[in-house]
């Protein structure tokens, strides 16, 4: 889903969409791929776009298969990230998953 925060119109609106389902989809095959494994953001953004896009385009899309259900965050994983600081992975809802 296209957060439209810029009020885009038009063919310009139609194209942003277009490449956050793309993203999504990308994203949700990656993580079926490799089901059961608690994956973060920034290793996505590294092996599915090869950090072309934003990383912020990967959380969004990441957040946005969470609340669909398609992903959940796996609250027994931490990761240390491109930055320093600590992030979560997600991965397919399973037994091990909790979207509270």
């Amino acid at each position: 889903m296209f957060h439209n925060t810029t009020h885009e119109i038009g063919e310009t609106l139609t194209t942003y969409r277009q490449r956050a389902a793309s993203q999504e989809e990308r994203i949700l095959l990656f993580y079926q791929e490799n089901q059961g494994i608690a994956i973060p953001p920034h290793i996505v953004w590294e092996r599915v776009f090869g950090k072309e896009v934003p990383i912020t385009s990967v959380r969004r899309a990441i957040t946005d298969l969470t609340i669909m259900g398609k992903l959940a965050k796996a609250w027994y994983a931490k990761f240390l990230g491109p930055w320093g600081r600590m992030t979560y992975g997600w991965q397919c809802p399973g037994p091990e998953t909790d979207n509270d």
